[in-house]
Protein backbone atom coordinates (compact mmCIF):
# COMPACT_ATOMS: atom_id res chain seq x y z
CA UNK A 1 0.00 0.00 0.00
CA UNK A 2 1.28 3.84 -0.63
CA UNK A 3 1.69 6.18 1.47
CA UNK A 4 -1.63 8.71 1.78
CA UNK A 5 -3.89 6.06 0.07
CA UNK A 6 -7.56 6.51 0.92
CA UNK A 7 -8.36 3.67 3.39
CA UNK A 8 -11.50 1.86 3.10
CA UNK A 9 -13.67 1.57 6.74
CA UNK A 10 -12.03 -1.92 7.77
CA UNK A 11 -8.57 -0.65 6.69
CA UNK A 12 -8.92 2.45 8.28
CA UNK A 13 -9.99 0.27 11.58
CA UNK A 14 -6.76 -1.69 11.25
CA UNK A 15 -4.72 0.91 10.95
CA UNK A 16 -5.92 2.50 13.60
CA UNK A 17 -5.49 -0.71 15.80
CA UNK A 18 -1.37 -1.01 14.27
CA UNK A 19 -1.15 3.33 15.37
CA UNK A 20 -2.34 2.24 18.81
CA UNK A 21 0.18 -0.32 19.41
CA UNK A 22 3.17 2.36 18.95
CA UNK A 23 5.45 2.78 21.88
CA UNK A 24 5.14 6.46 21.38
CA UNK A 25 1.44 6.53 20.99
CA UNK A 26 0.38 7.03 24.39
CA UNK A 27 2.81 10.39 24.87
CA UNK A 28 1.16 11.79 21.49
CA UNK A 29 -2.22 10.85 22.31
CA UNK A 30 -2.12 12.55 25.52
CA UNK A 31 -0.44 15.76 24.11
CA UNK A 32 -2.78 15.97 21.16
CA UNK A 33 -5.71 15.18 23.45
CA UNK A 34 -6.67 12.34 20.98
CA UNK A 35 -8.11 9.28 21.42
CA UNK A 36 -7.95 6.40 18.96
CA UNK A 37 -11.48 6.56 18.26
CA UNK A 38 -11.21 10.36 16.82
CA UNK A 39 -8.95 9.41 13.80
CA UNK A 40 -11.99 9.19 11.45
CA UNK A 41 -10.25 10.30 8.13
CA UNK A 42 -7.47 8.41 6.05
CA UNK A 43 -5.47 11.84 6.20
CA UNK A 44 -5.43 12.37 9.73
CA UNK A 45 -4.13 8.20 9.91
CA UNK A 46 -1.64 8.70 7.70
CA UNK A 47 -0.92 12.30 9.04
CA UNK A 48 -0.39 10.55 12.48
CA UNK A 49 1.86 7.83 10.80
CA UNK A 50 3.95 11.00 9.69
CA UNK A 51 4.39 12.52 13.25
CA UNK A 52 5.40 9.14 14.75
CA UNK A 53 7.69 8.59 12.14
CA UNK A 54 5.71 4.89 11.34
CA UNK A 55 4.50 5.28 7.48
CA UNK A 56 6.90 2.80 6.19
CA UNK A 57 5.90 0.87 9.03
CA UNK A 58 2.44 0.76 8.63
CA UNK A 59 2.40 0.59 4.72
CA UNK A 60 3.76 -2.38 5.15
CA UNK A 61 1.40 -4.02 8.04
CA UNK A 62 -1.52 -2.62 5.65
CA UNK A 63 0.28 -4.49 3.02
CA UNK A 64 1.30 -8.08 4.62
CA UNK A 65 -2.56 -8.04 6.86
CA UNK A 66 -5.74 -8.45 5.80
CA UNK A 67 -9.09 -6.70 7.10
CA UNK A 68 -9.68 -8.54 10.22
CA UNK A 69 -12.99 -9.18 11.83
CA UNK A 70 -12.54 -8.09 15.41
CA UNK A 71 -12.59 -11.60 17.36
CA UNK A 72 -15.65 -12.03 19.67
CA UNK A 73 -15.31 -13.72 23.04
CA UNK A 74 -18.12 -15.06 24.55
CA UNK A 75 -18.19 -14.72 28.45
CA UNK A 76 -19.10 -17.53 30.19
CA UNK A 77 -21.47 -16.52 33.35
CA UNK A 78 -20.77 -18.73 36.12
CA UNK A 79 -23.77 -19.65 37.85
CA UNK A 80 -23.60 -20.19 42.08
CA UNK A 81 -23.19 -23.39 43.33
CA UNK A 82 -23.30 -25.12 47.03
CA UNK A 83 -19.36 -25.08 46.52
CA UNK A 84 -18.47 -21.97 44.39
CA UNK A 85 -19.49 -18.97 43.23
CA UNK A 86 -17.72 -16.17 40.64
CA UNK A 87 -18.64 -12.55 41.30
CA UNK A 88 -16.54 -9.52 39.66
CA UNK A 89 -15.54 -6.43 41.31
CA UNK A 90 -13.44 -3.61 39.12
CA UNK A 91 -10.09 -3.18 41.05
CA UNK A 92 -9.34 0.77 41.08
CA UNK A 93 -8.49 1.92 37.70
CA UNK A 94 -5.60 4.29 36.77
CA UNK A 95 -7.46 7.98 36.81
CA UNK A 96 -8.24 9.40 33.12
CA UNK A 97 -5.67 12.50 34.43
CA UNK A 98 -2.74 10.01 34.98
CA UNK A 99 -1.81 9.90 30.89
CA UNK A 100 -2.13 13.24 30.63
CA UNK A 101 0.22 14.30 33.32
CA UNK A 102 2.73 11.62 32.20
CA UNK A 103 2.69 13.88 28.69
CA UNK A 104 2.70 16.83 30.76
CA UNK A 105 6.12 16.05 32.14
CA UNK A 106 7.09 14.86 29.35
CA UNK A 107 6.56 18.20 27.62
CA UNK A 108 8.14 20.07 29.50
CA UNK A 109 11.25 17.83 30.13
CA UNK A 110 11.72 19.45 25.75
CA UNK A 111 11.99 22.58 27.55
CA UNK A 112 14.73 21.93 30.31
CA UNK A 113 17.07 20.56 28.60
CA UNK A 114 16.23 17.74 26.32
CA UNK A 115 16.76 14.97 29.16
CA UNK A 116 16.81 12.17 27.24
CA UNK A 117 17.10 9.20 29.76
CA UNK A 118 14.52 10.84 31.95
CA UNK A 119 12.21 11.33 29.02
CA UNK A 120 12.82 7.05 27.70
CA UNK A 121 11.87 6.49 31.48
CA UNK A 122 8.84 8.41 30.96
CA UNK A 123 7.49 6.96 28.17
CA UNK A 124 8.31 3.63 29.52
CA UNK A 125 5.97 4.51 32.63
CA UNK A 126 3.49 6.05 30.04
CA UNK A 127 2.89 2.92 28.03
CA UNK A 128 2.48 0.64 31.29
CA UNK A 129 -0.70 2.73 32.44
CA UNK A 130 -2.22 2.03 29.04
CA UNK A 131 -1.66 -1.41 29.53
CA UNK A 132 -3.06 -0.89 32.71
CA UNK A 133 -6.32 1.10 31.77
CA UNK A 134 -6.76 -1.20 28.62
CA UNK A 135 -7.38 -4.11 30.86
CA UNK A 136 -10.92 -5.41 31.89
CA UNK A 137 -11.85 -5.00 35.33
CA UNK A 138 -10.12 -8.36 36.88
CA UNK A 139 -12.47 -10.74 38.08
CA UNK A 140 -12.84 -12.46 42.05
CA UNK A 141 -13.85 -15.75 42.73
CA UNK A 142 -14.87 -16.66 46.09
CA UNK A 143 -14.80 -20.05 47.27
CA UNK A 144 -17.93 -21.27 49.16
CA UNK A 145 -17.53 -24.26 51.26
CA UNK A 146 -20.23 -25.72 53.49
CA UNK A 147 -22.09 -22.58 53.52
CA UNK A 148 -18.85 -20.67 54.39
CA UNK A 149 -16.54 -18.54 52.67
CA UNK A 150 -13.24 -20.30 52.69
CA UNK A 151 -10.93 -18.40 49.97
CA UNK A 152 -11.17 -15.09 47.36
CA UNK A 153 -8.66 -15.41 44.71
CA UNK A 154 -8.37 -12.11 43.42
CA UNK A 155 -6.77 -11.83 39.50
CA UNK A 156 -8.08 -12.82 36.03
CA UNK A 157 -9.03 -16.72 36.08
CA UNK A 158 -9.91 -19.19 33.14
CA UNK A 159 -13.29 -18.92 32.32
CA UNK A 160 -13.43 -22.71 33.59
CA UNK A 161 -11.01 -22.43 36.95
CA UNK A 162 -14.83 -22.47 38.78
CA UNK A 163 -15.43 -26.11 37.57
CA UNK A 164 -12.10 -27.24 38.69
CA UNK A 165 -12.39 -26.54 41.67
CA UNK A 166 -15.82 -27.91 42.32
CA UNK A 167 -14.95 -31.02 40.83
CA UNK A 168 -11.69 -30.99 43.49
CA UNK A 169 -13.98 -30.69 46.15
CA UNK A 170 -16.10 -33.49 45.14
CA UNK A 171 -15.50 -36.67 47.19
CA UNK A 172 -16.26 -40.71 46.71
CA UNK A 173 -17.87 -42.77 49.28
CA UNK A 174 -14.65 -43.55 50.77
CA UNK A 175 -13.47 -40.03 51.83
CA UNK A 176 -11.32 -39.42 48.81
CA UNK A 177 -11.24 -36.68 46.12
CA UNK A 178 -12.03 -37.27 42.66
CA UNK A 179 -8.69 -37.84 40.36
CA UNK A 180 -9.23 -35.62 37.42
CA UNK A 181 -7.02 -35.25 34.03
CA UNK A 182 -6.97 -31.62 32.10
CA UNK A 183 -6.64 -32.01 28.45
CA UNK A 184 -5.37 -28.68 27.06
CA UNK A 185 -2.90 -27.08 24.66
CA UNK A 186 0.38 -26.01 25.44
CA UNK A 187 0.07 -22.99 27.23
CA UNK A 188 -3.84 -23.09 28.13
CA UNK A 189 -2.33 -22.45 31.93
CA UNK A 190 -3.53 -26.20 33.47
CA UNK A 191 0.15 -25.90 35.70
CA UNK A 192 -1.42 -22.71 37.15
CA UNK A 193 -5.12 -23.50 37.26
CA UNK A 194 -4.03 -26.62 39.28
CA UNK A 195 -2.18 -23.81 41.58
CA UNK A 196 -5.04 -21.57 42.12
CA UNK A 197 -6.93 -24.32 43.34
CA UNK A 198 -5.02 -25.28 45.86
CA UNK A 199 -4.55 -21.94 46.91
CA UNK A 200 -8.74 -21.84 46.67
CA UNK A 201 -9.07 -25.11 48.89
CA UNK A 202 -6.06 -23.57 51.08
CA UNK A 203 -3.56 -26.51 50.68
CA UNK A 204 -0.25 -26.87 49.61
CA UNK A 205 1.09 -27.80 46.07
CA UNK A 206 3.24 -29.79 44.19
CA UNK A 207 3.76 -30.56 40.93
CA UNK A 208 6.24 -33.49 39.05
CA UNK A 209 7.09 -33.44 35.24
CA UNK A 210 7.06 -36.23 32.85
CA UNK A 211 8.76 -39.00 34.96
CA UNK A 212 10.62 -42.41 33.75
CA UNK A 213 10.91 -44.24 36.74
CA UNK A 214 9.24 -45.59 39.56
CA UNK A 215 11.52 -43.81 41.91
CA UNK A 216 10.76 -40.19 40.77
CA UNK A 217 7.51 -40.66 42.08
CA UNK A 218 7.97 -42.58 45.07
CA UNK A 219 11.50 -41.68 46.61
CA UNK A 220 14.88 -43.48 46.74
CA UNK A 221 17.42 -45.34 49.43
CA UNK A 222 20.74 -43.63 48.34
CA UNK A 223 23.97 -45.88 49.41
CA UNK A 224 24.40 -44.56 52.29
CA UNK A 225 20.84 -45.49 53.19
CA UNK A 226 19.27 -42.59 53.42
CA UNK A 227 15.88 -42.30 51.91
CA UNK A 228 14.57 -39.17 49.72
CA UNK A 229 11.58 -38.41 49.82
CA UNK A 230 9.62 -36.83 47.03
CA UNK A 231 6.90 -34.02 46.33
CA UNK A 232 4.48 -37.20 45.26
CA UNK A 233 5.22 -39.02 48.73
CA UNK A 234 4.84 -35.71 50.71
CA UNK A 235 1.13 -34.42 49.82
CA UNK A 236 0.13 -38.23 49.62
CA UNK A 237 0.68 -38.12 53.06
CA UNK A 238 0.04 -34.79 54.52
CA UNK A 239 -2.83 -33.89 51.84
CA UNK A 240 -2.58 -31.02 49.05
CA UNK A 241 -3.03 -30.72 45.18
CA UNK A 242 -0.42 -32.30 43.08
CA UNK A 243 -0.48 -31.68 39.53
CA UNK A 244 0.91 -34.75 37.70
CA UNK A 245 2.00 -32.66 34.71
CA UNK A 246 2.80 -34.33 30.74
CA UNK A 247 1.19 -37.49 31.85
CA UNK A 248 0.83 -38.38 28.12
CA UNK A 249 4.50 -38.63 28.41
CA UNK A 250 5.21 -40.73 31.12
CA UNK A 251 6.85 -43.87 30.87
CA UNK A 252 4.98 -47.45 31.95
CA UNK A 253 7.42 -47.78 34.65
CA UNK A 254 6.22 -44.95 36.28
CA UNK A 255 2.51 -45.19 35.37
CA UNK A 256 2.63 -48.36 36.98
CA UNK A 257 3.29 -47.23 40.47
CA UNK A 258 0.64 -44.54 40.27
CA UNK A 259 -1.57 -47.38 39.42
CA UNK A 260 -0.91 -48.72 42.71
CA UNK A 261 -0.72 -45.66 44.77
CA UNK A 262 -4.46 -44.13 43.37
CA UNK A 263 -6.29 -47.68 43.43
CA UNK A 264 -4.81 -49.22 46.78
CA UNK A 265 -5.10 -46.19 49.34
CA UNK A 266 -1.77 -46.53 50.49
CA UNK A 267 1.67 -47.15 49.05
CA UNK A 268 5.04 -48.48 50.33
CA UNK A 269 7.88 -46.86 50.52
CA UNK A 270 11.97 -48.30 49.68
CA UNK A 271 12.45 -48.63 53.63
CA UNK A 272 9.33 -50.96 53.50
CA UNK A 273 7.37 -48.18 55.53
CA UNK A 274 3.87 -48.16 55.02
CA UNK A 275 2.02 -44.26 54.02
CA UNK A 276 -1.57 -43.95 54.11
CA UNK A 277 -3.38 -41.63 51.44
CA UNK A 278 -4.54 -38.31 53.11
CA UNK A 279 -8.06 -37.80 52.67
CA UNK A 280 -7.23 -34.40 50.94
CA UNK A 281 -4.64 -35.66 48.17
CA UNK A 282 -6.17 -34.04 45.03
CA UNK A 283 -4.37 -35.51 42.13
CA UNK A 284 -4.81 -33.29 38.87
CA UNK A 285 -3.37 -35.12 35.78
CA UNK A 286 -2.37 -32.51 32.76
CA UNK A 287 -1.96 -33.45 29.36
CA UNK A 288 -1.74 -32.38 25.57
CA UNK A 289 -3.77 -35.55 24.67
CA UNK A 290 -6.47 -38.15 26.04
CA UNK A 291 -4.04 -40.72 26.14
CA UNK A 292 -4.77 -43.10 23.42
CA UNK A 293 -1.28 -42.32 21.13
CA UNK A 294 -0.37 -39.44 19.71
CA UNK A 295 -1.63 -36.61 17.14
CA UNK A 296 -0.52 -34.77 14.22
CA UNK A 297 0.51 -32.01 16.69
CA UNK A 298 2.06 -33.50 20.12
CA UNK A 299 3.70 -36.52 17.87
CA UNK A 300 5.96 -37.67 21.27
CA UNK A 301 3.06 -38.77 23.36
CA UNK A 302 2.47 -42.39 24.25
CA UNK A 303 -0.75 -44.37 24.09
CA UNK A 304 -1.27 -44.93 28.00
CA UNK A 305 -2.51 -48.33 29.45
CA UNK A 306 -6.78 -48.27 29.82
CA UNK A 307 -6.10 -49.43 33.60
CA UNK A 308 -4.19 -46.17 33.76
CA UNK A 309 -6.39 -44.02 32.65
CA UNK A 310 -9.29 -45.30 34.55
CA UNK A 311 -7.63 -43.83 37.44
CA UNK A 312 -8.61 -40.69 35.75
CA UNK A 313 -12.30 -40.78 35.36
CA UNK A 314 -12.80 -36.83 35.39
CA UNK A 315 -11.92 -34.96 32.15
CA UNK A 316 -12.01 -31.65 31.70
CA UNK A 317 -11.25 -30.01 28.77
CA UNK A 318 -8.77 -26.79 29.40
CA UNK A 319 -9.02 -25.01 25.84
CA UNK A 320 -7.30 -21.55 25.68
CA UNK A 321 -9.63 -18.32 27.32
CA UNK A 322 -9.26 -16.01 24.86
CA UNK A 323 -10.82 -13.40 27.26
CA UNK A 324 -7.89 -13.80 29.91
CA UNK A 325 -5.21 -14.18 27.35
CA UNK A 326 -6.46 -10.39 26.09
CA UNK A 327 -6.24 -9.28 29.67
CA UNK A 328 -2.91 -11.14 31.00
CA UNK A 329 -0.63 -9.31 27.91
CA UNK A 330 -1.47 -5.99 28.55
CA UNK A 331 -1.93 -5.18 25.35
CA UNK A 332 -5.09 -6.68 24.37
CA UNK A 333 -4.80 -5.23 20.45
CA UNK A 334 -2.01 -7.25 19.46
CA UNK A 335 -3.41 -10.76 21.41
CA UNK A 336 -6.21 -10.12 19.65
CA UNK A 337 -4.26 -10.35 16.16
CA UNK A 338 -2.39 -13.12 17.54
CA UNK A 339 -5.87 -15.37 17.92
CA UNK A 340 -7.04 -14.30 14.72
CA UNK A 341 -3.53 -15.40 13.25
CA UNK A 342 -3.84 -18.67 15.81
CA UNK A 343 -7.43 -19.47 13.86
CA UNK A 344 -6.10 -18.45 10.17
CA UNK A 345 -3.44 -21.57 10.83
CA UNK A 346 -5.90 -23.64 12.30
CA UNK A 347 -8.22 -23.04 9.48
CA UNK A 348 -5.66 -23.88 6.60
CA UNK A 349 -3.96 -26.53 8.38
CA UNK A 350 -0.80 -24.94 9.14
CA UNK A 351 0.66 -26.98 11.86
CA UNK A 352 2.65 -24.66 14.17
CA UNK A 353 2.23 -23.90 17.67
CA UNK A 354 0.54 -19.85 18.52
CA UNK A 355 0.13 -20.40 21.80
CA UNK A 356 -0.94 -17.48 24.83
CA UNK A 357 2.98 -17.60 25.15
CA UNK A 358 3.64 -16.29 22.07
CA UNK A 359 1.25 -13.69 22.62
CA UNK A 360 2.95 -12.49 25.93
CA UNK A 361 6.44 -12.45 24.69
CA UNK A 362 5.66 -10.44 21.18
CA UNK A 363 3.47 -7.93 24.01
CA UNK A 364 6.41 -7.61 25.68
CA UNK A 365 8.89 -6.92 23.00
CA UNK A 366 6.07 -4.33 21.86
CA UNK A 367 6.61 -2.52 25.48
CA UNK A 368 10.11 -2.61 25.02
CA UNK A 369 9.75 -0.63 21.60
CA UNK A 370 9.20 -3.32 18.41
CA UNK A 371 6.71 -2.52 16.62
CA UNK A 372 3.21 -5.45 16.61
CA UNK A 373 5.13 -6.63 12.99
CA UNK A 374 8.58 -7.14 14.39
CA UNK A 375 6.87 -8.76 17.45
CA UNK A 376 5.12 -11.42 15.56
CA UNK A 377 8.09 -11.62 13.36
CA UNK A 378 10.24 -12.61 16.60
CA UNK A 379 7.62 -15.11 17.74
CA UNK A 380 4.73 -17.07 16.01
CA UNK A 381 6.19 -16.47 12.72
CA UNK A 382 10.05 -16.85 13.36
CA UNK A 383 9.79 -21.23 12.58
CA UNK A 384 7.45 -20.92 9.71
CA UNK A 385 8.42 -21.56 5.47
CA UNK A 386 7.53 -18.17 3.97
CA UNK A 387 4.61 -20.00 2.29
CA UNK A 388 2.99 -21.05 5.82
CA UNK A 389 3.27 -16.92 7.18
CA UNK A 390 1.82 -15.73 4.25
CA UNK A 391 -1.43 -18.00 5.19
CA UNK A 392 -0.72 -17.25 9.10
CA UNK A 393 -0.86 -13.62 8.03
CA UNK A 394 -3.54 -14.02 5.30
CA UNK A 395 -1.76 -13.33 2.78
Amino acid sequence: MLPNATLSNPDRLKARSFLATLPNWLAYRALNSLNISQVSSSAHVWKIAADLNATAKLCAYMAETETETETETETETETETDNTMQTETELPKVKADTAKALADLLKSLDGNGHDDNARAKLIELATRVKALESREPIKQLVVIKDGKETAKLDGHCHKSLAKLIKICSARLLDGFAVTSWLIGPTGSGKTHAAAQVAKALGLQFAAHGAMQMAFELLGFVDGAGKYHETQFVKLYREGGVCLLDELDGWDSNATLALNGALANGAIYLQTGQRIERHKDLIIIGAANTYGVGATAEFVGRNKLDNAFLSRFPVVLNWEYDETLECNLSGNADYAKSVIAARKRAESKGVKCVIDPRATYAGAALIRQGFDAIEAAELTYLARLSPAQRDMVRGN
